[in-house]
């Protein structure tokens, strides 16, 4: 397994326009979630423009089941920010339903700096429900808890942030019956 993802990483990150595309489209045909790891720590290692944003559009289409868990086994697992905040754009290009996630992908706002926030601000935004009422209370008490603890050192930005974030999950409570 190791010696195919080794491969795997050569034919990504190949000067080859051809073995490159090649490797994409059997990606999309036959790729798996175990690659997924792979491939976003490849996508930092490209620098041509047009590979990076082909293999970040791959990245946002996979679409197969258990890809929900394996994007936030990766952002949990994932230690440098910009990545974190990378992992958490590809999540909210994939039109996948984080909606299971909402207490972490909260607590992630209310860990990580603004930029990170704004990214799971729209994350959040985006998912569709239905959620648990006890699932909204705890990413509520989990924001309402940052706010009050870590009022004095918080930025205004991160501030607002958090806020509307609040004001989403509000809205999501009133449509519980």
């Amino acid at each position: 397994m190791k010696d195919k993802l080794e491969k795997l990483k050569k034919e990504l990150t190949t000067g080859d326009d051809d073995k490159f595309k090649n490797t994409m489209d059997r990606l999309m045909d036959q790729g798996s979630l175990d690659q997924i790891p792979l491939l976003f720590r490849t996508y930092f290692t490209i620098e041509d423009r047009v590979r990076k944003h082909q293999l970040f559009e791959l990245m946002a289409s996979v679409i197969k089941k258990g890809a929900e868990k394996t994007w936030m086994g990766l952002l949990n697992q994932e230690p440098d920010i910009e990545a974190r905040r990378a992992i958490i754009q590809i999540m909210w290009n994939a039109r996948l339903d984080f909606s299971a996630y909402l207490k972490d992908i909260v607590e992630i706002a209310c860990l990580e700096d603004e930029l990170t926030g704004i990214e799971a601000l729209t994350l959040i935004e985006n998912m569709e429900g239905p959620f648990e009422e006890e699932r909204l209370m705890d990413a509520k008490m989990k924001i309402i808890d940052s706010l009050n603890q870590n009022k004095h050192i918080l930025k205004a930005s991160k501030v607002k942030i958090l806020q509307e974030i609040l004001a989403w999950i509000m809205v999501q409570e009133d449509r519980i019956i």
